[in-house]
């Protein structure tokens, strides 16, 4: 965790870039969790997206 909003922090994406290579077991598990938990807020974030231009009308 860091201690403050300065301190440096590494990316869902690059976390799972720079770690996949070697992790095995628990660890590569963890990796596809990160990856799954990231498919979901980008897919969220799109349909919010998507309702918001749309200015909230049904289709």
């Amino acid at each position: 965790m860091p201690g403050s909003l300065l301190d440096p922090v590494r990316t869902l994406t690059s976390n799972i870039a720079l770690e996949m290579g070697y992790s095995v077991g628990l660890h590569r598990q963890a990796l596809f969790a990160t990856g799954i938990v990231l498919f979901v807020l980008v897919t969220l974030l799109n349909l919010v997206a998507r309702v918001a231009i749309r200015g909230g009308k049904g289709r």
